[in-house]
């Protein structure tokens, strides 16, 4: 069966996987789930937020925090080549830009976090393009 002899290719010809090898598929792997289950985990309350016109008791902050992260680490998997660095931060980025996104506008003019949210957004920002300066 041709599918068998290319993972048989992959593995050096031998059929079963040793430790390092199954350690470096499936370690990663869970790597890249955990992350996206990381950055996917506050968009839902942000949706059932949306849809009630009120953020109730959910920190914006938080969320804000998680743009930079995703952002970074993006650009540095994209800067080493790392497939594994973009599968665990590029879906992440859409979840926090999208929850972003949705959260900015429920928060309004009077909500306690707005100027710790934009401060943090526009600080981080700057900071991230201050890297690439160097």
């Amino acid at each position: 069966d041709a599918k068998a002899r290319v993972l048989l290719a992959m593995r050096g010809g031998e059929a079963r996987m040793s430790a390092a090898q199954a350690f470096g598929l499936y370690a990663p792997a869970m790597g890249v789930l955990t992350s996206n289950a990381l950055y996917f985990s506050a968009l839902p309350a942000v949706l059932a937020a949306r849809n009630s016109g009120d953020l109730g008791p959910f920190n914006p902050l938080p969320s804000t925090i998680m743009i930079h992260s995703v952002f970074g680490w993006l650009c540095y998997g994209l800067a080493v080549s790392n497939p594994w660095i973009v599968a665990s931060n590029l879906p992440g980025a859409g979840a926090v830009l999208a929850t972003f996104a949705v959260m900015l506008p429920l928060m309004g003019n009077s909500h306690p976090a707005l100027s710790a949210c934009q401060l943090t957004f526009v600080g981080g920002a700057m900071a991230t393009l201050c890297l690439w300066t160097g």
